[in-house]
């Protein structure tokens, strides 16, 4: 009888202690629940970015460490989550979340928190149909800034245009203590989202399903991979990202220590954007240039075709689209041969893959014939440049 007691007894304790521990730990692990919209940016100071274009639903925690007055001391970023969509090359993409990361900073420090350490989760949703506007501008600071912006820079950058963001350190009176350079977002570069494909930039997979919609999630090459593994384009936007960085960088630099009178009375920190719109830059841009032009380019092709047996039993007619790499010493290099079986007529007596594949193989050794091509330019030199035409071929004639 006794034993059976002291069971129960053990038993009760337990219990006990284990439902203390879960009130504290329910009391501990309370999070409070702050709701956002991506269209609304708090910490940009200037130009309105709308997080809409490079998010879609988001989460972001953190810890909140307050003082007796319940005003903010410390904010610490314990996880962020974001589900891509829109402008995500990787430098955007990185870009865009450290500025979401000062977003909630700003949002979190508007609130007044219980003394010492708090819990909190900011969640982020997209809406699409409104937009809040923008800070005003404080016209003498972007003014200087924008004096900053070299026409070298803008020639460089032509047509990757972006912005360049800025956090700012300042006292009550607008003295500039610190300026540092976050990061950068590029414009109009919606090849690099959405594809399938290992080789490019970003890929795209479904990742589930809430609520019948899908989610995406975006995979990058790594960063710190050397530039001769990137392609031609992810090459492109790693040099203007390189360009964009080391201008702001110096913008920075000379910002630090200066005063603005737009900005005294803020006080703490504040982003800037700096954006580099190419448009005024004028830019000439020649196209490569065959000899003898367009018409005579279709003439060497069509004259030097050879019909081999299977080409001229099947009779062939139909037309043949061609893209060539002009390279800058003038040598044409083929990209692609492309023909559609629908709009062939043909015999039928061979397959279409053996057709096809005998045309490939004609247009091929013809392109290794090719006389050089005046290169194309850009702003005076020499580039690579695509060119594409169409030809047709006509076996009744052979």
């Amino acid at each position: 009888m006794r034993i059976a007691r002291c069971i129960t007894a053990l038993i009760v304790c337990a219990m006990a202690i284990g439902t203390t521990q879960a009130q504290k730990s329910g009391s501990k692990d309370k999070t409070h629940i702050i709701e956002a919209f991506l269209d609304n940016t708090p910490a940009i100071y200037g130009n309105n970015l709308n997080f809409n274009d490079f998010f879609s639903d988001s989460y972001v925690t953190a810890k909140v460490y307050a003082d007796d007055d319940s005003i903010v001391t410390k904010i610490r970023i314990k996880k962020c989550r974001t589900l891509p969509s829109g402008n995500s090359d990787p430098y955007s993409y990185e870009t865009a979340i450290k500025l979401l990361k000062e977003s909630c900073k700003s949002i979190i420090s508007s609130y007044r928190w219980s003394p010492g350490e708090n819990e909190c989760r900011v969640i982020w949703r997209s809406r699409h149909d409104r937009m809040i506007e923008g800070r005003e501008k404080d016209r003498e600071l972007m003014s200087f800034v924008s004096g900053l912006i070299t026409d070298k820079t803008k020639r460089k950058l032509y047509r990757d245009d972006g912005s360049a963001f800025i956090r700012l350190q300042l006292d009550s009176t607008g003295r500039i203590l610190e300026a540092e350079h976050i990061g950068n977002i590029f414009w109009g570069t919606g090849n690099a989202g959405w594809t399938s494909s290992t080789d490019d930039v970003a890929v795209s997979t479904v990742s589930g399903y809430e609520n019948g919609d899908k989610h995406y999630t975006m995979k990058f090459k790594p960063k710190s991979q050397p530039a001769r593994y990137m392609d031609k384009w992810e090459l492109r936007m790693h040099h203007a990202d390189k360009l964009l960085r080391k201008n702001a960088r110096q913008i920075a630099r000379e910002l630090n220590g200066r005063q603005f009178s737009g900005l005294a009375g803020k006080g703490g920190e504040i982003c800037i954007e700096i954006h580099v719109d190419t448009s005024d830059i004028e830019i000439e841009e020649i196209d490569p240039a065959y000899p003898g032009g367009a018409k005579a380019l279709k003439e060497f092709y069509i004259e030097n075709f050879k019909y081999g047996r299977k080409l001229r039993r099947n009779r062939i007619k139909g037309n043949v689209n061609i893209g060539l790499l002009i390279k800058k010493n003038g040598k044409a290099k083929l990209r692609y041969v492309e023909m559609h079986e629908p709009t062939f007529s043909y015999e039928g007596r061979d397959s279409w893959d053996d057709i096809s594949g005998e045309i490939s193989s004609e247009i091929k050794r013809i392109t290794k014939k090719l006389p050089r091509w005046t290169p194309g330019k850009h702003d005076g030199k020499k580039i690579e440049k695509n060119c594409t035409f169409r030809i047709r071929l006509d076996g009744n004639n052979r």
